[in-house]
């Protein structure tokens, strides 16, 4: 299974666009994109059974990348949903950050529709300059 990446403007000192996309699996990607903002998102057609969005201060680690493949093959959800580490507030935080591409979002991680999910337990998504 393959994924879209989407990337946001995080507007960080520690941004870096290639070093989010080159986080992931080059086998789970389709391509990656540089977006405005969720709109940007919604607007491009999606050329994949799934799309993720990352700010360009994030990355994943390496064990939600060895095992991403595995998670996209997922069936009968229509979202994972990834924890990371919010360095900054010592504290950690959850949301869905891969969707299948029928999924409409409305902004800041929210959907239109109802979201299965599952989430993603073996991993984190980190901030550049982090670990």
């Amino acid at each position: 299974m393959k994924m879209q990446l989407f990337v946001l403007p995080s507007n960080a000192r520690n941004a870096g666009r290639y070093k989010t996309i080159s986080s992931f699996p080059s086998e789970c990607l389709s391509n990656a994109l540089s977006v405005p903002d969720f709109n940007g998102i919604n607007n491009t057609p999606k050329t994949a059974p799934w799309f993720g969005v990352f700010y360009d201060n994030e990355y994943i680690d390496e064990a939600v990348k060895n095992n991403l493949k595995t998670f996209l093959m997922t069936i009968g959800n229509n979202a994972l949903v990834l924890f990371k580490k919010n360095y900054i507030y010592q504290i950690v935080e959850f949301m869905p950050r891969i969707f299948r591409s029928g999924i409409k979002l409305s902004g800041n991680f929210a959907t239109e529709q109802k979201l299965q999910f599952e989430k993603i337990l073996n991993g984190w998504i980190c901030q550049h300059g982090y670990k």
